[in-house]
């Protein structure tokens, strides 16, 4: 708990957070695993799955770290019957997960202080941008995955970022279509997970949606295996996915997103910036505004 206040505060206050993760970290666990669970460990998805080659070498690291998280986590779930052994690897993996935030916060903050001096960024802050966006996105996937209730998942969520950045061309231009539908992704899933707990406006999964179908994925279970090579939970992944095609009449019509207007015949190698051209509105819905651009101190600022 005092981590995620830590975290929390951090991002409210923009500032670096207090608590070093070298403090805490509890560091690797495969050596110390059985024999039986570091088997159970290489046969996840997580672990036979090559990483796709759209993944920005200066990230594979911050991939791998993740994917060990779930592999973990999922020889701990297959573990019922010992109630210890499983208590510890999941305090483990929950512990564990903390290990990234730091650093995401001083990019945060490193980035604020870099978009108040240039407009557009730099290449260099261009590129940490997208690198802090693929670490809120995967801390997005491990929040689905570590807390089974919204509330849970939802709570101290630093929502905006990714939004903000994949607003920007110079950010989106160092990202495949690949690696911009699992960003999107990951953040309309958990955008899904919000509206469960609080109304908001989507932005994320009207652009996932037609960035999908760009690259000719109709489907939950295209887009699985396409996010397979990235980061993936089946569970709940794959649950959200669904709801999200099944809901994508009602998620364009929100968004007052005219398909017409919109190219469908395109190669899945083809430009897809017009999918960030859907336009701006705000929405007033149960008397609860939305700003939809807000970046994080602007939505502060709004419900202060």
């Amino acid at each position: 708990m005092m981590l995620s206040l830590d975290h929390a505060t951090a991002i409210a206050d923009m500032r670096p957070m207090a608590f070093p993760s070298d403090l805490w970290d509890p560091g690797p666990i495969f050596d110390n695993l059985s024999a039986l669970e570091k088997q159970k460990y290489l046969d996840t998805l997580h672990s036979l799955l090559p990483l796709s080659t759209d993944i920005p070498p200066e990230t594979l690291e911050f991939f791998a770290f993740h994917r060990d998280l779930l592999a973990v986590h999922e020889v701990a779930v297959q573990k019922p019957e010992d109630r210890t052994r499983r208590t510890e690897l999941l305090r483990w993996t929950l512990v564990r997960k903390f290990v990234e935030l730091p650093a995401t916060q001083d990019n945060r903050c490193a980035l604020m202080k870099a978009e108040s001096k240039n407009s557009p960024l730099p290449q260099e802050d261009a590129f940490l941008a997208l690198e802090t966006s693929i670490r809120i996105a995967a801390q997005y996937l491990t929040r689905l995955v570590f807390y089974s209730r919204p509330v849970e998942a939802s709570i101290f969520a630093d929502f905006n970022d990714i939004q903000h950045w994949l607003d920007k061309p110079e950010v989106r231009s160092f990202a495949s279509n690949s690696l911009l539908l699992w960003l999107l992704a990951a953040a309309a899933c958990l955008e899904r997970n919000l509206r469960l707990v609080r109304y908001r406006r989507r932005w994320h999964a009207p652009r996932f949606l037609l960035l999908a179908r760009h690259m000719r994925l109709e489907t939950a279970e295209a887009v699985s295996k396409l996010m397979q090579k990235f980061l993936y939970a089946k569970v709940p992944w794959e649950d959200h996915l669904e709801r999200l095609f099944a809901e994508k009449d009602e998620i364009f019509q929100e968004t007052h997103c005219n398909l017409n207007l919109y190219p469908d015949e395109i190669g899945c190698s083809g430009d897809a910036e017009y999918i960030f051209d859907i336009p701006d509105q705000d929405q007033v819905d149960d008397h609860v505004t939305v700003i939809q651009w807000a970046t994080p101190k602007e939505a502060i600022a709004a419900t202060s």
